[in-house]
């Protein structure tokens, strides 16, 4: 079996920031090799794991799936962090809204139940 492990971003495309300056491109791509360090099988079947990229370059989505089409692929995979941390952030800020609102001041959520251990 071989898979093809896609480290999204690279180069000059950051992909995200994080609040302490962490890089998507670098955490994907550490993500990619520690996934591939020492794997030598995938759900107990002999594997070979390839990288669309090993450094931090930028390589564009149709040479990375053409990849994965030359090593004839059994799976590939796609790391892109950055899209799942944003959809739970937003859900995040909306819970607070919702059940939150500003219980320092009025004491109860937006239902009017009331807060009295939560603070902002």
């Amino acid at each position: 079996m071989d898979i093809v492990i896609e480290p999204g971003h690279g180069g000059k495309n950051s992909g995200a920031v994080g609040e302490n300056g962490v890089l998507e491109k670098d955490l994907v791509l550490q993500i990619a090799k520690q996934l591939t360090r020492n794997a030598s099988s995938f759900d107990h079947t002999p594997a070979h794991y390839y990288l669309t990229r090993y450094a931090d370059t930028l390589i564009s989505l149709g040479d990375r799936t053409d990849l994965a089409k030359q090593l004839k692929a059994d799976l590939f995979i796609s790391l892109y962090p950055c899209i799942l941390m944003m959809l739970l952030m937003q859900m995040l800020k909306v819970l607070k809204s919702m059940f939150l609102m500003d219980p320092v001041v009025t004491g109860r959520n937006l239902f009017g139940w009331p807060i009295p251990f939560w603070k902002n």
